[in-house]
């Protein structure tokens, strides 16, 4: 495919050149885009200077010529008027109809500027290279489920083995409470190891990172911070450096500021610390997965051959130490590019929205073409005359060409104000959950892209009319009695440009169509519980500040202050936010089973969750057997828990669970079971619920290993649940002023963020889809209206002989439906291979939904009809006597 397009694109050139340097140019393009891909450029990007070199070359050595020894001459006196005529000729022609000029302007910007609009999208997020230096050597190292992290030995045999880094660096991700000020703030940290700044090789702005010596402190004593905490806290006060910051309660002294753009592993991270030496260079738990790593390539290695080094040294782990894996549940690390994982999900709908604003070009530059078509028909005598006078083809076609080209000139410059316009509102609506929302601009790429798009659309827009145009029969056309000639090619070409519309827009729709339905499965699916009405807030207690005891009466009395509040039907505290927080599963073991219970022969697990009386009500999840969680859940009472369906189906299959018990690992005491509630999807729309079990956080010290200080409370109330914000404040500032309240947002908020990206995409494809349905309805129209009036004289003689005015009108109407159904076919199997195409983003849909085909079918039949509607009544209304006179 490439070579078929290269070759296109020689023929821009002499044929002299071509049989010259042809070859060597075909060698030169492979070894180009074969180096391309090995640097993982982006391939749409290297096509775009691939064409511009080409286009500009080309016409570089259209204007010269060569003298009778073979050398070059280039004659200006011949070439740079010609040039400069064809120009001045084409603006005054185009601003002699302005009409037909703004409706092709209009029409060429709107393709022009979605394409660039939509490309610089593509360009901040997926293309554009990271702050780093050599990005393409950076990468996050993990492992695929159910491990997914490292824990402290693994880090340390990867860290000594490995000979294809230049670096390795773990960190670990926790939030915390910055205390200064009127009010407290929760703040997102990163405590990271020694070679964390060395391998991401990015300097701070103002200050220093970490010097040897501070790792060795437990707990850290000083901090570097983000560019954003920097002017919030400090209003960008360069003395920051050197003053002191609270948090968690100990000063930690501020050493360092980072650049705006850096923000690993995530632009929400607040300051970064320093991970003591001595948590990883003591021997900790192999099964303790909770570091993430990340790592710098090594000059002349690969990604690849990371990969291979990296499951060498996890295999070899397994088997020196078996006591510490599960062989059913290997060890395979998982490497991927930073910029892979942090755009991995995004990547899809953006490329479908890049295919779609393509498809919007190409109906587009039909319809553009038609309109040109249609005006040629009315210079066909010009033409003819000065073919007549000597005008040779060529000098023809460059002038029509020249003509095509100025108008995408135009259109490509409003086309780029359009795209500054729209980019500026597509990242003032898009969710904040796409990555990199800063980096999207109107760059110099993206100006380049324009261009490239531009020239396209100009040949696009120029080759069909100008190769009927020239084409006309001279002798026919200068006949005075010569009525119509030369139309019937013309006729045949337009008719064809609207059947390539009409498929065009079939493949739009149905796409938009296939992820509005998957969209919709998604929704209808449901999540467990009913988030209309809830607001939560994440309120977290200062951990030298208070103990299990003072942390769960802070907690009871806060869940007890809010819930007598009006208006509030239920309130409660859980540990982590379904949805919006992703946890972990925890082994347990279920009494009167055994191993040989379950398929890998191991112990199943599920998602823990710590809840306050009055959770399940808040959330909305439905109890569906036994009893809610109470005030005599407490410390020193029988311990006890609440499962989830899923939960007693996984532990004792067809059995009431109500009295029966579980224990967390090995060891652990025995849990009654006092409830049953219903499934939830924790991890959003498209995802399986999660065996959940639930402990009572009075009693979570001993039955669950730890107590969170930090608590998502959830409200649910009649009214505006938003309208509580200041009173919850209110309320924690009285219980303790230290306490921060973050976070703050609806449920409904939490649930439309997980589906953000899919509806943010499958909105702006409709919007897409629905301009094409509208364009491909007015090259029908277009077309059927020329056809009327080019037989006038018909449809006169045939009211004269008797036909009547529903004949005309089934007349018209067939042409129209006939364009449509020949457009129809051909953009049914264009779906089939477009449905298969996007079958990773579809969801409960089949990427061949008969549903979904047989509704753009309708849709395009109705918008056909539409468009035929007034050529017809047009048509009823000729008079046989005008259209017999030539009127």
């Amino acid at each position: 495919m490439s070579d078929w397009v290269f070759a296109a694109l020689l023929r821009l050139y002499p044929r002299e050149f071509r049989q010259r340097y042809g070859t060597a140019m075909r060698a030169f393009h492979r070894e180009r885009m074969r180096a391309a891909r090995q640097r993982g450029e982006f391939m749409p990007v290297v096509w775009v200077r691939v064409m511009l070199d080409a286009i500009g070359s080309a016409f570089a050595e259209r204007t010269r010529t060569r003298d009778s020894s073979g050398r070059l001459n280039i004659p200006p006196e011949k070439t740079v008027p010609h040039l400069r005529q064809d120009i001045a000729y084409s603006v005054r022609g185009l601003a002699r109809r302005p009409g037909f000029t703004l409706v092709v302007l209009a029409t060429l910007t709107l393709g022009i500027g979605a394409n660039a609009a939509i490309f610089s999208v593509v360009n901040g997020v997926l293309i554009r290279p990271l702050p780093y230096p050599e990005p393409e050597r950076v990468f996050q190292f993990g492992h695929k489920a159910p491990q997914w992290l490292t824990s402290d030995p693994q880090f340390g045999e990867y860290r000594r083995n490995m000979r294809s880094l230049d670096g390795l660096a773990a960190y670990v991700n926790r939030e915390g409470t910055i205390t200064s000020g009127d009010e407290p703030e929760r703040v997102r940290i990163v405590s990271a190891s020694a070679d964390f700044f060395p391998v991401l090789d990015v300097p701070p702005l103002i200050g220093r990172t970490f010097a040897p010596d501070e790792y060795a402190s437990s707990p850290a004593t000083v901090v570097v911070i983000s560019h954003s905490l920097w002017m919030r806290r400090f209003a960008g006060d360069s003395t920051a450096v050197g003053k002191t910051l609270p948090v968690n309660g100990s000063e930690r002294v501020i050493v360092g500021v980072m650049p705006p753009e850096f923000a690993f592993p995530e632009r929400r991270t607040d300051l970064w610390m320093p991970l003591p030496r001595s948590v990883l260079d003591t021997p900790g738990d192999w099964s303790n997965y909770y570091l993430f790593m990340v790592a710098r390539l090594a000059r002349g290695s690969t990604l690849d051959r990371a990969r291979n080094e990296a499951t060498g040294i996890a295999q070899r782990m397994m088997r020196d130490f078996p006591q510490h894996f599960n062989p059913t549940r290997p060890l395979t690390p998982d490497l991927n590019l930073v910029n892979d994982r942090l755009v991995g999900s995004t990547r899809p709908y953006l490329y479908a929205l890049l295919g779609t604003v393509g498809f919007v070009l190409l109906i587009a530059c039909a319809n553009v073409a038609n309109l040109l078509l249609a005006r040629g028909e009315a210079r066909r005598t010009e033409m003819a005359v000065r073919t007549a006078l000597g005008a040779t083809t060529r000098r023809l076609t460059a002038q029509l060409l020249t003509e095509s080209a100025v108008l995408s000139a135009i259109g490509g410059v409003l086309g780029l104000a359009l795209a500054w316009l729209g980019s500026r509102a597509l990242v003032a609506g898009a969710p904040a959950s796409i990555p990199r929302l800063e980096e999207i601009a109107i760059d110099p790429t993206v100006v380049a892209f324009t261009a490239a798009v531009s020239v396209f659309t100009g040949l696009l827009i120029g080759l069909v009319p100008a190769w009927r145009i020239t084409r006309a029969p001279v002798a026919g056309t200068l006949k005075e009695g010569g009525r119509g000639a030369g139309t019937s090619g013309t006729s045949r070409a337009r008719r064809a440009l609207v059947v390539a519309e009409v498929a065009l827009a079939v493949v739009m729709l149905s796409g938009s169509g296939l992820l509005l339905r998957s969209l919709l499965h998604l929704q209808r699916a449901g999540l467990g519980f009913e988030p209309s009405g809830v607001l939560t807030a994440r309120v977290a207690l200062l951990q030298r500040a208070y103990d299990d005891n003072r942390s769960t009466e802070f907690f009871f009395q806060l869940v007890e202050r809010v819930a007598a509040l009006p208006d509030v039907s239920a309130a409660g505290a859980s540990g982590w936010l379904p949805v919006a927080d992703d946890g972990g599963l925890w082994g347990y073991e279920p009494e009167g089973r055994n191993y040989s219970n379950y398929p890998d022969g191991n112990w199943p697990d599920a998602a823990p969750q710590q809840v306050t009386p009055g959770y399940f009500a808040a959330i909305g999840l439905p109890l569906l057997a036994g009893r809610d969680f109470g005030s005599a859940d407490r410390p020193g009472a029988q311990l006890t828990a609440i499962v989830s369906k899923r939960f007693a189906e996984q532990s004792w299959p067809g059995a009431d669970p109500l009295g029966r018990r579980f224990r967390l690992g090995g060891d652990g005491p025995w849990l009654t079971i006092v409830g049953v509630v219903g499934d939830l999807r924790a991890r959003g729309f498209g995802a399986e619920p999660a065996p959940t079990m639930y402990f009572p956080y009075a009693q979570t010290a001993t039955s669950a290993y730890f107590m969170p200080r930090s608590m998502v409370l959830l409200i649910r109330t009649g009214g505006d649940p938003s309208r509580l914000t200041p009173v919850v404040r209110g309320i924690v500032r009285s219980l303790d002023p230290r306490v921060p309240v973050s976070e703050v947002r609806t449920l409904d908020v939490v649930v439309g963020a997980s589906v953000a990206n899919r509806k943010f995409s499958t909105t702006l494809v409709l919007g897409f889809a629905a301009l094409a349905l509208v364009l491909a309805g007015i090259g029908t129209y277009g077309v059927i209206a020329y056809g009327v009036t080019q037989r006038t004289f018909e449809i006169g003689v045939r009211q004269a002989l008797g036909a009547e005015r529903g004949t005309v009108l089934r007349l018209v109407l067939r042409e129209g439906l006939v364009l449509c159904a020949s457009g129809l076919v051909i953009g049914l199997a264009g779906s089939v291979a477009a449905g298969r195409l996007i079958r990773a983003l579809l969801v409960g849909v089949s990427p061949v939904d008969w549903v979904t085909l047989g509704t753009v079918c309708l849709l395009l039949a109705v918008v056909s009809v539409l468009a035929c509607i007034i050529p017809a009544r047009r048509a009823m209304a000729v008079s046989p006597v005008e259209a017999l006179r030539g009127t």
